[in-house]
Order: C-alpha cells, then sequence, then structure tokens
C-alpha cells in the first residue's frame, strides 16, 4: 500500500494549521487544565520530596530514550512517498530500539540510584523502563496520524490516556502510596495509549524489514537524531545540576518553578509545532509561501504566550501560594526568571522546525552542538547561588537561540526585522498590560487586599488590557487572531 503525503493544493498555510490546530488545542486545554487541577491537589498529598525523586528518575529515562529516538519517525513524515515496507521498516526499528532500552534501564538503575544518593530509584527505574516497549510499540502510529494530519484522533487519544493516568495517581496517592503513586499513573497512561493508537490506526503490523530502506531513512533522521540528543541536555542540564548537587527537595522546588513555563511551552508551542511541520515539509520548494506561514506562526504563538508569561510574572508570588501552599515558597524567584526565558523559548523554538522542515537539519544539530558546552558551564556557575543561579542561567542560554532565529531566516531571504515586526504586537500589548496592572495595583492599594481577591482581580484587569490594547493597537493582528479561532471551530471533513 502507498502512503502518499496529503497535498493541500493551493489552500492557505494558515487554513490547514487553523483546523488541525482546533484538535490540537482542544487538547492542549482539556490535559493543560486537567493536569493543572491535579498538580494542585498532589501539592498537598505529596512532599517536594517525591517529586524530586521523579523528576531524577523521568531525567534518567529521557536520556536514555535519546538513544532509541533514531528519528526515522521524523524521516516518515518528510517523505511525500512512502508504502508498507517503509511504514514496516520503521515500526520494527523502533520495536528493537525499545527493547534494548528496556534492558539498559535494568542494568543501568542501581548506577543511576548511586549517582543521585536515592536508593528507591533502582526499582522505580525498573518500573518505568517498560514504558520503553509500550512507546515503541505505539510510535508509528501516531507518525502515521500526524503525516495525514489526523490531529483529532491524536487529541482524543491523549485525552483519555491523560484522564487514566489522573484518576491513577489520585486514588493511590490519597491511599498514601506517596512517589509511587505517580510512578503507576505514568505507567497506566502509557499502556492506554498504545492500545488506543493500535486499535485507531489503519496500518497494520507485517514481518517487514528492508534494510536499504532503513539506510535511507536513518539518513534523514540521523540529524534528527543528533538534534533531539543535543537538544535534550540543553533543555535539562539545569535538572542534572540540580538534582545532583542540591539534593531532591531543591529538585521539588525548581520542578514547581519549571512547571507552568514548560507547561506553556509542550501544551501549546510544540502542538502547534506538530502542526505546521508536515505541513512546512508539504511547500518546502515554495520559499514565499513558507515565509508568510513561518511569520504568521510566529504572530500567533507570541499572541498566545507572550500575555501568559508576562503575567505570570508580574503575579508569581500570588499564584505559588494560593496554588501551592506556604511551603513551596523557594519557587517563587525561579518561576519569575523561568517565565522569561518560556517567552523567548516559545518564539525561538519555530526556528528549528523551519530548518528541518527545509530539509537541513544540520543547521539545528550545529547549534545545539554549539550551545550544549556553554549551556553546562553557565548551569554548573549559576549553581553556585541555588536554584535562583541555575534559572538565571537557562534563561541567559534562551535568549542566544535568537542566533538561530536569525539564521534560519537567511534560507527563507527575509530581514530578521520582519521577524521582529510579527513580535511587535504581542511584545508590546504585554508589557502594557503588565504596565497597567502595576499602576492599578499602586493607586487602588491592592498590596493591601486578600491574596486571593487580588490574584483574581489582577487576573481579570490583565485579560480586559491585553486584547483592549491588541484591537485598538493592532486592528490587523487582532482580526487575524479572530479569523484564526473561527476557522479552528469550523467543521472540517
Amino acid at each position: 500500500m502507498s502512503y502518499s503525503s496529503n497535498t493541500i493544493g493551493g489552500e492557505s498555510l494558515t487554513t490547514n494549521a487553523s483546523q488541525n490546530t482546533f484538535w490540537a488545542f482542544l487538547k492542549t486545554i482539556s490535559i493543560s487544565t486537567t493536569r493543572f487541577l491535579t498538580t494542585i491537589l498532589l501539592a498537598r498529598l505529596l512532599s517536594p520530596q517525591d517529586f524530586g525523586i521523579l523528576g531524577m528518575a523521568v531525567l534518567f529515562m529521557d536520556i536514555v530514550n535519546l538513544f532509541g529516538n533514531i528519528g526515522v519517525g521524523g524521516a516518515l513524515i518528510q517523505r511525500k512517498e512512502i508504502d508498507d515496507r517503509d511504514v514496516s521498516t520503521v515500526y520494527w526499528a523502533n520495536f528493537c530500539s525499545g527493547l534494548i532500552l528496556t534492558v539498559l534501564c535494568l542494568v543501568l538503575s542501581p548506577v543511576v540510584a548511586t549517582f543521585f544518593h536515592e536508593p528507591i530509584l533502582t526499582s522505580i527505574i525498573v518500573c518505568l523502563s517498560l514504558n520503553f516497549i509500550f512507546s515503541a510499540m505505539a510510535s508509528t502510529y501516531h507518525v502515521l496520524m500526524m503525516r495525514s494530519l489526523n490531529f483529532k484522533s491524536i487529541a482524543i487519544i491523549e485525552m483519555i490516556s491523560t484522564g487514566v493516568r489522573v484518576l491513577i495517581t489520585l486514588i493511590l496517592a490519597m491511599s498514601g502510596f506517596g512517589v509511587w503513586s505517580l510512578i503507576m499513573g505514568m505507567i497506566g497512561e502509557r499502556i492506554v495509549k498504545t492500545c488506543l493508537f493500535a486499535a485507531w490506526g489503519k496500518w497494520r503490523i507485517k514481518l517487514l524489514f528492508d534494510k536499504e530502506r532503513f539506510k535511507g531513512l536513518f539518513h534523514f533522521g540521523k540529524n534528527l537524531y543528533g538534534i533531539c540528543f543535543l537538544n535534550y541536555f540543553n533543555s535539562n542540564i539545569d535538572y542534572i545540576v540540580t538534582g545532583r548537587f542540591l539534593g531532591s527537595a531543591n529538585l521539588g522546588y525548581y520542578q514547581f518553578s519549571f512547571a507552568l513555563p514548560h507547561l506553556v511551552l509542550t501544551h501549546i508551542v510544540e502542538n502547534i509545532l506538530d502542526v505546521v511541520y508536515p505541513l512546512y515539509c508539504k511547500v518546502h520548494d515554495e520559499k514565499d509561501r513558507i515565509l508568510r506561514g513561518f511569520l504568521k506562526t510566529i504572530n500567533f504563538i507570541s499572541i498566545v504566550t507572550f500575555p501568559l508569561m508576562f503575567a505570570l510574572f508580574f503575579m508569581a508570588e500570588d499564584f505559588i501560594l494560593l496554588v501551592y501552599g506556604v511551603r513551596w515558597t523557594p519557587s517563587i524567584i525561579p518561576l519569575k526568571i523561568l517565565c522569561l526565558s518560556g517567552a523567548v523559548l516559545s518564539i525561538t523554538s519555530v526556528s528549528s522546525t523551519l530548518c528541518i522542515s527545509l530539509g537541513r537539519p544540520d543547521v539545528s544539530l550545529k547549534w545545539q552542538s554549539f550551545m550544549l558546552p556553554l549551556t553546562i558551564v553557565a548551569v554548573w556557575i549559576g549553581s553556585r547561588w541555588g536554584i535562583n543561579g541555575v534559572a538565571s542561567a537557562m534563561a541567559l542560554m534562551a535568549s542566544l537561540n535568537l542566533i538561530l532565529a536569525k539564521i534560519s531566516l537567511k534560507f527563507l531571504n527575509a530581514s530578521f526585522r520582519s521577524y521582529f515586526a510579527a513580535l511587535t504586537p504581542a511584545f508590546i500589548s504585554s508589557s502594557m498590560m503588565i504596565l497597567s496592572l502595576y499602576l492599578f495595583n499602586k493607586l487602588l492599594g491592592l498590596e493591601l487586599w486578600p491574596r486571593w481577591s487580588r490574584f483574581l482581580t489582577d487576573t481579570g484587569l490583565g485579560v480586559m488590557i491585553y486584547f483592549c490594547m491588541l484591537q485598538f493597537g493592532f486592528p490587523e493582528d487582532f482580526n487575524e487572531l479572530k479569523s484564526f479561532g473561527k476557522r479552528m471551530f469550523k467543521k472540517t471533513k
């Protein structure tokens, strides 16, 4: 069977993106809200040490996963024509990789426990290692759905599996299982997700593996593998340093300060990139068309993420103390710092996706290779000032990603001025929102109000001020946002 890439003809990238983004955002809103509310409950049921230990385990599992992420799935999306032999080759390559990673975890789990000085990590990592097999079995179905732009099915599967995870976690946490409630929830989610992808997918497993096809797919995928490998360490060296040198409690505090900015990046930005990557791949020869789509993507992401990050920066103290409780006070300052880096990363992450879709993953690979030693040194130095120093180091390194944005624009013969022009509406509107909130707090004496009433007032005022600034200061962008929203909710075939 041949799997041709869905053509989009003369239809604009914006129309295609908006229709698929509806399901991506439905998934984002439901999953983000569910996990956020669950975290509020778990913050009162579990200790910072429990979250820190989970962070250590997940950190190691993600590192091991890097060795198995050989990038052939991304190559399957990038190709215009594939058949059953290509798909089956990818499936078995991923499955063998999952088995190898599971064995690797079993062997290395005692070493990790010794490294972090947490004996319980041995048994936790052994249990979590099973997820590699389940992930390998589901990954090919996921890739095929992305390739065919079937984001509706992906969204439904993700939402159901998240619900299962939350249910398992809360029941066990209330029963006093501590960190194991988090672990069992993760395993349950992965099993359900794998079963649903296999049941929903149209492709059926075949005993086919073509060595030559694998070489061709891996030739493109090896750069994606290198990018994922280096990007992981660039993004998580703060966790490694904090967990190793500052302890599980500090890692728990840092995780909570990192959680919301990371939530924006993973559940908003990455969902948008999941949509635009296959679209960019389909029209990678039409540079003018990609440039328009790229700038609109940057514009849309900034309009969504900048006000969230700026507002959270302003209300960080009230948010932490109200939502998580007073024992999470050490998370306040790192949260403020990471909101700034989150705003930058939300718009610079598109640059890497652009390079890959244009057939130049080597550019992103070289950039990540350049950034890794700088990040290691910066975080190591920053750790001398605790988690505040680590957060500051990560914010500094995030700002350097603007250089990659400038490099990526050269492939489209575009100026850096056009990039900043796309960001201007969100930046100015968000800045004015924060300035107005500051003045309102001073003039109305909101500092003396009860914390919950001040937080709700600031939230309501912030939303009104931001959209008023966007509507009257940048009417074209506001109208484009409204049109995008209408297309998102438009019934798709």
